[in-house]
């Protein structure tokens, strides 16, 4: 799953979900394709991972039912030229989800003064969630 924010790999296309959940990489469905990150949500710093939204339905069940995560962060496929994906949250519980804006690249002093951002250990990069993106 590199290249999670390129236009020139096979996952532009691809839709994908983050959820927090350090025992995943333990747990039975180790054979769902999957890569650790590190998030910050609400202000709190977790282990995480980025699934593809192909495999959500084997992974939904264990992470709102036995897992009890209240949310997961969906990122649709990338939509503009600067290869910046749709994010949306959405509550595990039913409520309406929201519109979070784009999952774009930030600087690490930036976004470690958010309340929220993913941190992709393999590229090093930071990201966080913008409604308004600089042309």
């Amino acid at each position: 799953m590199s290249g999670i924010q390129s236009w020139s790999t096979a996952s532009a296309g691809q839709s994908y979900v983050i959820f927090s959940q350090p025992a995943f990489a333990d747990h039975a469905l180790t054979a769902v394709p999957k890569k650790a990150i590190v998030g910050k949500y609400q202000d709190v710093v977790e282990a995480g991972w980025i699934v593809n939204a192909r495999d959500w339905p084997t992974v939904a069940p264990l992470v709102r039912e036995k897992w009890r995560q209240e949310s997961a962060l969906i990122l649709g496929p990338i939509c503009n030229a600067r290869g910046l994906r749709p994010a949306t949250l959405h509550n595990l519980s039913g409520l309406l989800p929201v519109n979070l804006g784009y999952f774009a690249p930030e600087t690490d002093e930036h976004a470690k003064k958010q309340s929220a951002w993913t941190y992709d250990p393999a590229t090093k990069q930071f990201y966080i969630c913008r409604h308004a993106i600089d042309a």
